[in-house]
């Protein structure tokens, strides 16, 4: 199992309103995807100017195939070209998951 964790800076407070309010109404198609486990949504304590996106997949190949399907290019087609541009690049960061433990 992996985990991909999608750093998303944000340049423009507006834009970063508008990306939260984007995620909150996303097509939830990700979670019917192969291969697919956890998704998370966060805003990060004490930077308010970053999101972070966290996915778990059974291996790296199911979220390859993902990022490169024409679902993954649907869920990029809510915001508009200057709301994207008040956020920046995303930094991906990706996790071989060695152990879970639920509490």
């Amino acid at each position: 199992m992996i985990v991909a964790y999608s750093y998303v800076p944000v340049i423009e407070e507006a834009a970063g309103d508008a990306f939260a309010l984007a995620m909150s109404h996303r097509s939830r198609s990700v979670e019917t995807f192969p291969g697919f486990r956890r998704f998370e949504f966060r805003r990060e304590l004490g930077k308010k100017g970053r999101f972070v996106i966290a996915t778990w997949w059974d291996s790296r190949e199911d979220l390859k195939r993902y990022m490169s399907s024409p679902e993954h290019k649907a869920t990029h087609s809510q915001l508009t070209k200057q709301q994207r541009e008040g956020l920046g690049k995303p930094e991906v960061v990706i996790h071989d998951v060695m152990e879970v433990a639920s509490a």
